[in-house]
């Protein structure tokens, strides 16, 4: 179950990116946009400075390395 969990929230995190923020790229019609604010309301996913959230640029290993860690103690806590 653990794992399960984790898979769904990685798969949530590459496919996206800080608080209550909106990101100007990301309209509010798009496929992707309640994930994006649910991992963003989560402080999971953060935008760039300039704002924005990035989504048709590639992820970075630290990016998700971030985004990771952060993710852990959310699904940790959901499990238990």
């Amino acid at each position: 179950m653990k794992k399960a969990v984790l898979m769904l929230v990685l798969v949530l995190a590459l496919a996206m990116p800080v608080f209550a923020q909106e990101f100007p790229d990301v309209p509010a019609d798009h496929w992707a946009y309640q994930a994006v604010q649910e991992l963003l309301n989560a402080g999971i996913v953060q935008g760039y400075p300039d704002g924005t959230y990035g989504g048709k640029r590639a992820m970075t290993r630290y990016e998700f390395a971030e985004a990771v860690a952060k993710a852990i103690p959310s699904i940790e806590q959901s499990v238990k």
